[in-house]
């Protein structure tokens, strides 16, 4: 029989002691583990409604490409009125720095360390020193002039008292003159004195304001030319032209007419070196640095001066740029308006995109009408003012081209323009809108056949084009759309005498007609369309389109837009709500919006005029100001902006902006998906429930 040995305490101590060693030694290898796990594969999780925390993929795809450094700089006090918008502006600039290790975020307080602030700016102000040493250059030259005004205003205050007395009794109005010259004249040295003290004191400012020591420097020139010397010398003129005036008094007006004309010259010429002075990029640099809180992204100098463009290698960018509703809310002490949490992101990419890509793209809206569709007093269900906006936001210059003229600021008719054509390197993307059918009452020179033929000559060099089409009753009688006609030859048919429709409850419960299609689903072939996946979209007025079936080779076609399954096209679009479906009616789903490549051209055909007009892309539910909440329909422009994206060969811009980030996205459920969910509701579920009968039975019977 063994004995049982209890254990003393020396040895309970190393048996327990070793025991707590091994756990900790334990823990703090799991918990170095997983932090080293979380550091390398880093997963967030965004649950807020507008992706506060989260950049859209097409940032993220901006950031992975970028090959040059970005730094960040804001410019804004800790103690701030608006502190909270501007911890909000600092989360979103950690989403970058977390994306990318090009991006290098600093904090300046300018208020807390005015050396480091003077130091930044004058590191700043170096980048633009060759325009403003052309500025100091004009202030040197117009010191001199102020100098040779001196000495002709000292030189007149002796000599036209000698003249005075030579002049005729009769003659009271040049006596007058004179004096009124000389008094002029006397004060004139301090007037100048006074000029160069502010030129001086401005000059002395960390960040001068060379336009505001332009505008000091030309007004006392302006004064002395147009005010005093213009005067004088049409009143010597008139004096020597006056017959009571004695020779000898005419001789000595002539002798100052010649000295008078030529200070007027020496003024001119120093005015227009003024004048010549443009500093438009540092201007609105230090405007935007004089309001404190900014942000400011810069890439090195050595890269700047390689773009040799007007951005110098720097964006400004003020909070009301970055957060416009939510800035002003704070400034109406919390008066309602859409978040728009999306435009920081799009405006802090934009500038991103604007130092480092090079796309030279330009965007021209070739419009038939005489309103424009880029005024944005126009009308929301013919502009474009949004998906315009989103283009300017990622550097596109963004035009218009009205071929039969538009309406002046008073709402008189302007002359037409020529077409506008691409410079050299230069891609010019068409935005191609519908021209109306021609009115019988009212008959002009048809613009459709000069458009179609300035958007052919346009594709014939190789630049892509978007083309809209809108339904056609003159199908009817023999007269086919000319832009239709003209992308034919692309595989492109577009039916424009039918209209695509489909069956809605109407209010007493019978389905009726609609033309309203609402897109849930998208193709996948395309990058474009593929980005809107999950997004709502909505056509009003949608054509089919026929793609070729035997494209020639080198050419491809792809369906971007299709119209839902339980559609059909009807040629009864005039009167869409009384249309029912006949026999003969061809039935869905359609496409009706395709891109065609074919060696460098590419060319995108939307059968929908009303696709990214401003009443659908920002359609929505509005609040009591009658601004947007959020968009109803964010597929509509999502689509646009892409295409616009790859027209311009920008492929690695497609992706879901950061306008998306605002959308609750339900992707399309695939096949595999549905059947899951249906045997799991179907089967799985009952069988769930009679397991746990089975254990509860089993374990009620032990």
């Amino acid at each position: 029989m063994s004995e049982h040995t209890t254990p003393s305490q020396h040895q309970r101590w190393i048996k327990y002691g070793l025991n707590v060693a091994v756990l900790i030694l334990a823990t703090l290898t799991i918990i170095i583990l997983v932090n080293w796990m979380g550091y390398r594969h880093f997963q967030r999780f965004d649950l807020t409604r507008t992706r506060q925390y989260s950049l859209s993929p097409q940032t993220t795809n901006l950031l992975q490409d970028l090959d040059t450094d970005i730094t960040v700089t804001t410019f804004y006090s800790a103690g701030s009125a608006q502190s909270g918008l501007l911890q909000r502006v600092d989360d979103l600039l950690a989403e970058y720095t977390r994306r990318s290790t090009r991006i290098d975020v600093k904090h300046i307080d300018p208020a807390a360390s005015p050396e480091l602030r003077d130091k930044y700016i004058t590191k700043l102000k170096t980048r633009y020193q060759s325009e403003l040493d052309k500025a100091s250059g004009a202030f040197g030259d117009v010191a001199k002039t102020y100098d040779a005004i001196r000495q002709f205003a000292s030189g007149q205050v002796q000599t036209l008292p000698g003249i005075l007395v030579e002049l005729p009794a009769s003659d009271r109005t040049t006596p007058l003159l004179f004096k009124q010259l000389v008094e002029i004249f006397q004060r004139l040295d301090d007037s100048l004195t006074n000029a160069q003290k502010q030129i001086e004191s401005a000059m002395k400012e960390s960040m001068p304001d060379y336009q505001g020591a332009v505008a000091v420097a030309r007004r006392p020139l302006t004064q002395l030319s147009s005010g005093v010397l213009d005067v004088a010398v049409e009143r010597f003129q008139r004096a020597v032209n006056d017959p009571n005036m004695p020779d000898k008094a005419k001789d000595a007006l002539l002798g100052l007419i010649k000295p008078y004309k030529d200070m007027r010259l020496q003024i001119q010429d120093a005015s227009g070196r003024l004048d010549a002075v443009e500093t438009p990029e540092y201007d609105r640099v230090r405007n935007s640095l004089m309001q404190s809180n900014c942000v400011i992204v810069t890439i090195p100098g050595e890269q700047a001066k390689e773009h040799a463009d007007e951005t110098h290698g720097v964006v400004v960018l003020t909070l009301d740029e970055i957060y416009p509703n939510l800035i002003r809310a704070e400034m109406t002490r919390g008066e309602v308006m859409p978040e728009e949490g999306y435009k920081g992101e799009e405006t802090i990419t934009g500038a991103i995109l604007r130092l480092t890509l090079r796309h030279n793209a330009r965007v021209v809206f070739i419009n038939p009408s005489p309103q424009s569709v880029l005024s944005g007093r126009g009308n929301p269900q013919i502009s474009f003012m949004q998906v315009a906006e989103r283009l300017r936001r990622m550097n596109f210059d963004v035009d218009e081209w009205q071929p039969g003229g538009s309406m002046g600021p008073m709402g008189q008719p302007m002359p037409p323009q020529p077409a506008p054509v691409a410079e050299e390197g230069e891609t010019l993307v068409y935005i191609v809108l519908p021209v109306p059918p021609p009115n019988p009452q009212r008959p002009t020179q048809p613009m459709g056949p000069m458009i179609a033929q300035a958007v052919k000559a346009h594709l014939d060099a190789g630049q892509p084009a978007m083309v809209f089409a809108a339904p056609s009753s003159m199908m009817n009688f023999g007269q086919p759309d000319p832009l239709v006609e003209m992308i034919k030859p692309y595989g492109l048919t577009i039916d424009t005498g039918r209209l695509i429709m489909r069956h809605v409850p109407g209010r007493n419960g019978q389905l009726q007609a609609d033309n309203q299609l609402i897109l849930n689903t998208w193709p996948t072939d395309h990058a474009i369309s593929k980005a809107a996946s999950g997004l709502q979209g909505l056509m009003l007025q949608a054509m089919p389109i026929e793609l070729s079936s035997n494209p020639p080779e080198g050419e491809h076609l792809w369906p971007l837009i299709e119209s839902p399954a339980d559609t059909w096209a009807d040629t009864d679009y005039m009167r869409p709500a009384q249309a029912t479906k006949g026999e003969d009616d061809p039935t869905g789903p359609f496409v009706v919006g395709a891109a065609v490549e074919k060696d460098k051209l590419r060319l995108i055909a939307i059968a929908d005029a009303s696709f990214a007009v401003d009443g659908v892309t920002q359609y929505g539910p509005r609040d009591l100001f009658g601004n947007t909440l959020f968009s109803r329909f964010p597929g509509n422009s999502e689509v646009f902006v892409n295409s616009v994206y790859w027209l311009a060969g920008l492929d690695r811009l497609i992706a879901p902006g950061a306008r998306t980030q605002d959308t609750r996205r339900i992707d399309a459920v695939s096949r595999p998906a549905m059947l899951a969910v249906w045997w799991i509701t179907v089967a799985g579920l009952p069988a769930m429930c009679l397991a746990a009968g089975m254990i509860v039975w089993v374990v009620r019977r032990r």
